[in-house]
């Protein structure tokens, strides 16, 4: 490493330490050095457009973002601070299209959640993203994604009564105790019993593991619907179910956004999810589906407390990095996972589960994905 190159890193981190105390006027300054002793590139431009932004001149930063971008296109924290800066600005075209350009550099829209919460958080503006959803909608009007990133923007703003108005858990959560008995199977062994024998006999283990919310558990590949009667006949019924309650959403609450992207055609995408003692998974949605469900066939009583979090199923508290502090008034509906339950939720639902207190947990959890135009 050169003098010149050596120097240049000591600023930046100097810069990086005054970002992360508050003082944006201060990391500024040291960035803008590190820019003279080296010469300009995408990491420095970059990173005065982050001070810019939270020194309160978006107008500054989206210059600052767009020449990091002139330096290397490929930059993709500075295109995705580029549609928020667009989006505080007002121009919701042009962050449409900056939209559509992350999503294609990051292999489609169902992975956008993650990186712009995280700019989000980073430039400490969820009124931003409040707008760049407006823009986000309009340029994948079928994802669910930007409802969630939504929701965790109006958490962050306290808007309480828009939060509720956009998760309306009245009418688009819907907990079934016993779905069992709707379930029409005669075999050698009741229905529950059957399912878990066909997970564990027929099911092949998921080993991506890094790329998974299960902790301390395993997941399966996809299940595959006629693989054993009672399989099939779970899903007839859940058919018929997830059917049920999209007729019902739509007649409660038809001017919902999300029940207004209802799919007319669509198909089940099924997996295993075996959890061990204290296992459990993060909070996640699901970006590619539409509705998403969770059914139990085997919940040891040992495995759920008598009160949360312990087992149980926590929905709408996203993950922590989408924070950028502990919301003020957060409103979660918590489900005491039991044996024969099915839950169903929107895909844009962020959910997960406490610890596992004993192990021997099974869940069989689903997607509901449009298929077809």
């Amino acid at each position: 490493m050169t003098p010149e190159a050596a120097s240049a890193e000591a600023l930046f981190a100097q810069g990086a330490q005054a970002l992360q105390a508050g003082d944006a006027q201060a990391a500024r300054v040291a960035f803008e050095q590190a820019a003279q002793v080296v010469g300009p590139s995408a990491r420095s431009q970059m990173a005065i457009g982050m001070c810019d932004y939270l020194l309160g001149d978006p107008a500054a930063a989206l210059a600052r973002f767009r020449e990091a971008l002139a330096l290397d296109p490929a930059h993709i924290d500075a295109r995705s601070m580029q549609v928020l800066a667009l989006a505080r600005l007002g121009h919701a075209e042009e962050a449409r299209t900056q939209i559509q350009a992350v999503a294609t550099q990051l292999g489609g829209p169902a992975v956008l959640i993650g990186t712009f919460l995280a700019r989000m958080v980073e430039l400490r503006d969820a009124q931003a993203l409040v707008s760049a959803t407006q823009a986000w909608r309009a340029a994948f009007p079928a994802s669910v994604a930007p409802l969630a990133a939504h929701a965790t923007a109006l958490q962050e703003l306290g808007r309480e009564a828009d939060y509720q108005a956009l998760m309306a858990f009245g009418s688009l959560l819907r907990v079934t105790r016993r779905f069992d008995q709707q379930v029409s199977f005669t075999g050698t062994t009741a229905l529950n019993p059957a399912l878990c024998e066909s997970m564990e006999t027929t099911a092949r283990v998921d080993v991506v593991r890094e790329r998974k919310t299960t902790q301390r558990g395993e997941q399966t590949v996809h299940l595959d619907p006629q693989v054993s009667p009672a399989m099939e006949a779970l899903f007839q019924r859940l058919h018929e179910a997830i059917t049920e309650h999209a007729d019902r959403v739509t007649a409660v609450a038809p001017d919902h956004e999300w029940v207004r992207m209802r799919p007319a055609r669509w198909t089940v995408r099924a997996w295993g999810v075996l959890l061990d003692e204290g296992g459990h998974q993060n909070p996640h949605i699901h970006p590619a589906a539409w509705l998403s469900g969770v059914y139990y066939p085997r919940m040891p009583a040992d495995a759920v407390g008598a009160q949360p979090p312990a087992g149980w199923l926590e929905i709408g508290r996203a993950s922590p990095y989408a924070y950028t502090r502990p919301p003020a008034s957060l409103q979660v509906q918590m489900v005491r996972p039991e044996e024969g339950t099915l839950v169903l939720f929107p895909s844009y639902y962020w959910h997960s589960t406490g610890p596992a207190a004993a192990p021997g947990r099974v869940s069989l959890a689903f997607d509901v994905v449009g298929v077809g135009g």
